[in-house]
């Protein structure tokens, strides 16, 4: 069984693999690709409440934004969970970091100016909300302008295990994580025996490095805290960070300081639950580095001047050995560093990967305007893909949406315990510098990652990204395609979301229609049914069958696009059904779902996983 909160309790779980969890956005972007973001509903239901979210089967919301002009009504949201009829929770926006558990730093306000002339609240929350077999979450207000309704939930969903607990709102280990999360700067793995290995008062020439840990045998780094003597912002930049775990080929981390330390400007003061630095040269890592035969840290000088540090030290303990077993936990990994550039017309790549897996934590991602008096704008949407599935898994309504702070941008820079930003001053026009730590709301991944943002509000300008992601993960891909099914003659042609929403595709397949087909599953621990489909309306539903066993749980999707038609999602068939099987006879039958069948395929590829250590 998951246990969520308590897994946000004791980080020592973070490098621990996440196999039969995926993770989901649903929120207010533009249909059209572009940047009118702020409609959010999916539907009106039979109690006259705007749907915002509806998921059927196991899962956990983790973060939870609303951003609306002050001036408007005020919304009330209501979250449902299992088969209730009323509410388990209820709370308006103003209650955000006041009402148990939305209490802060796990949830809270943000009031911030709007083009200098209209004062917007932004309410988030990163409490993490359990459900076992179906959530809703609603609004008695119709979020859309002229109020505004920017706004998203990021959730898991699981397809190999349940929540331990449905989310009671009266647990107490709330108030636990959030004084955790209140203690922002301190190690928050807190072993009880730790080794400290100290490196004082040493210069880097250009092109030096030293070697601040080396261990061999089993351990766990749980803190890197680095000082240098005589700050500039070019450290960040010219100082890097490598690691290696047991002896791999090739560093598993290489990063400049600022990535590594989540904050690539260093204006400010940016202090994260994991990761931060302050003004005067001070950097700590609290990130978990679990290795099982050797370890090695080095810190290097690629910059042009001699560089001192006044301390290099990193913590390390074997307490907690017996979790990191071979095939059950991911090495802390660096994506290949983004230097900042551009692409014309195209988002900025963060990071691009294929054979390798594991779950990202920490993201850094840095914008710079183009030229002298032009926007570092702060509009573009994220576009994250997992797997090499067309539609994003993640996106956003603009850069400052995705760390949870909608025209924070345009405020002084900040930071709440997983997220934030740092900028030169109050000027929407200046660079800026945004991280988001992961510490339940992790993006799980089997075989590939995109990790992508636009410039402006789709690419229609010019700006250049630099940054990078931090995931535990291994070079190995747990997923092979196993086979396919084709059938249907009726025409579709539309595009995906996303970066690529201008290439034009023309398909066949079916509307309505039982569909069934046989897959060869010996060997796999789970099956990924992976469709393309309509999503011009929305509420496509259907049961799925293996050997005339119906699942769980159906297969839902409750948005739609009528302009960007063409939907990628999946449906995960548990180990639990193909277990000991050559082969499976898969069935789906569609359903009526708010009134019509609309659920449709235009393709399916069939996936085989093969899970480490779960």
């Amino acid at each position: 069984m998951i246990d969520e909160l308590d897994e946000m309790l004791n980080p020592e779980t973070l490098p621990i693999y996440k196999w039969g969890r995926k993770a989901h956005y649903e929120g207010s972007i533009d249909k059209t690709g572009k940047n009118a973001d702020w409609d959010w509903h999916l539907y009106q239901d039979d109690n006259d409440e705007w749907v915002l979210f509806e998921q059927y089967g196991p899962g956990c919301i983790y973060n939870f934004v609303q951003h609306r002009y002050i001036s408007s009504k005020e919304p009330t949201f209501r979250f449902y969970f299992d088969d209730e009829k009323t509410p388990r929770f209820t709370i308006k926006s103003s209650e955000f970091g006041e009402k148990y558990p939305f209490i802060e730093p796990l949830a809270g306000k943000f009031v911030g100016i709007n083009n200098g002339a209209c004062v917007i609240r932004i309410a988030r929350s990163f409490v993490p909300m359990p459900f076992t077999s179906y959530c809703k979450v609603t609004s008695d207000t119709y979020l859309s302008m002229p109020g505004g309704g920017w706004g998203h939930i990021v959730y898991h969903t699981y397809s190999e295990d349940s929540p331990k607990n449905c989310f009671d709102p009266s647990d107490r280990r709330y108030r636990a994580l959030a004084q955790k999360w209140g203690q922002i700067g301190r190690d928050p793995l807190r072993a009880a025996e730790k080794q400290r290995e100290l490196n004082t008062d040493f210069a880097l020439e250009p092109g030096d490095s030293k070697m601040i840990y080396s261990a061999s045998g089993a351990g766990l780094v749980c803190a890197v805290r680095i000082r240098t003597c005589g700050f500039l912002r070019e450290d960040l930049f010219d100082l890097w960070i490598r690691a290696v775990w047991d002896d791999h080929e090739s560093d598993d981390i290489v990063l400049p300081f600022g990535a590594f330390f989540a904050n690539e400007l260093g204006h400010h003061q940016v202090k994260y639950l994991f990761a931060g630095s302050d003004s005067d040269g001070g950097y700590y890592m609290y990130f978990p580095m679990p290795y099982k035969h050797s370890a090695a840290i080095t810190i290097e000088n690629r910059g042009k001047r001699e560089i001192r540090i006044d301390y290099a030290a990193v913590e390390s303990t074997a307490e907690y050995n017996e979790l990191y077993t071979d095939g059950k936990f991911g090495y802390l990994t660096s994506t290949p560093y983004y230097e900042k550039k551009h692409t014309k017309g195209k988002d900025s790549v963060i990071s691009e990967m294929s054979g390798v897996s594991g779950h990202v934590v920490s993201s850094t991602v840095t914008g710079y305007a183009f030229a002298e008096g032009k926007r570092a704008d702060c509009e573009g949407d994220a576009h994250i893909h997992f797997d090499g599935i067309r539609t994003p898994s993640i996106e956003s309504d603009g850069s400052e949406s995705y760390a949870c702070y909608g025209w924070g941008f345009a405020s002084p820079p900040q930071c709440n315990p997983i997220s934030g930003y740092d900028g030169k001053d109050i000027d929407i026009s200046c660079d800026w510098s945004m991280t988001r730590e992961l510490p339940g709301d992790c993006y799980p991944f089997h075989d590939r990652l995109h990790f992508a943002f636009e410039s402006f509000e789709d690419n229609n300008d010019d700006m250049y990204h630099s940054g990078a992601v931090l995931y535990y993960g291994e070079r190995k891909t747990l997923m092979t395609k196993i086979g396919e099914f084709k059938e249907g003659d009726e025409q579709l042609a539309s595009y995906f979301e996303g970066d690529d929403d201008y290439i034009e595709f023309n398909l066949t397949g079916t509307y309505g229609k039982s569909i069934a087909f046989s897959v060869q599953c010996a060997g796999y621990d789970g099956i990924v049914l992976r469709r393309v489909s309509d999503q011009c309306f929305g509420r496509q539903m259907a049961r799925v069958y293996v050997d005339d066993v119906m699942c769980d749980y159906p297969w839902y999707f409750p948005d739609m696009n009528p302009y960007k038609r063409l939907l990628e999602d999946e449906y995960v068939i548990p180990g639990k059904l193909i277990c000991g099987k050559e082969s499976v006879n898969i069935r789906i039958e569609p359903e009526e779902c708010g009134g019509r069948v609309r659920f449709n395929q235009f393709g399916i590829e069939i996936f085989g996983l093969k899970y480490c250590g779960i």
